[in-house]
């Protein structure tokens, strides 16, 4: 079943965004490298817990767990040698 309008959390992608490219290497990044999924699984759970308990958005979660996630992309992007 379709909308007829989109609604505000419909999410638009565009097939030359660089967004989703990077969403899939996080996530064959994670998919190979339990460990690093095991401390991402922790700090979102962490953040959830703490931000659940504030009363916060889902932005304020997000950045509860950015460090982290920050991280990761960094030891995945060397890995795919587009970063030094």
């Amino acid at each position: 079943m379709r909308a007829q309008h989109p609604s505000p959390e419909d999410i638009v992608r565009f097939s030359d965004a660089p967004e989703p490219a990077r969403h899939i290497i996080f996530r064959d990044w994670l998919r190979a490298h339990p460990e690093d999924r095991e401390v991402y699984r922790d700090a979102k759970r962490a953040a959830a817990a703490a931000s659940n308990a504030r009363g916060e958005r889902v932005s304020e979660c997000n950045e509860r767990k950015s460090d982290t996630t920050r991280e990761i992309y960094a030891r995945a992007f060397r890995d795919a040698s587009f970063i030094d």
